[in-house]
């Protein structure tokens, strides 16, 4: 899998976790203690994301790390 592949394939998994959870980005990002447009960029796979963040989101929406890879290409 390619990188940009890999970053658009994890920002949609963030997406939809977020959504299943009936959370805006706004919501995730203040939960998550991140900025928003930070979050949105996660989000559409164009930004890079600290281990730092990735754990802060995934704690945020409740969900275990690997919860966050469960996506395919």
């Amino acid at each position: 899998m390619q990188y940009d592949v890999f970053l658009k394939s994890f920002g949609k998994e963030i997406k939809k976790l977020r959504i299943d959870k009936d959370l805006s980005q706004e919501d995730l990002a203040d939960k998550a203690s991140i900025h928003v447009t930070l979050l949105s960029r996660i989000e559409n796979g164009k930004a890079n994301v600290t281990i730092e963040n990735i754990f802060k989101i995934a704690s945020s929406l409740n969900v275990t790390l690997c919860d966050l890879f469960k996506f395919q290409k």
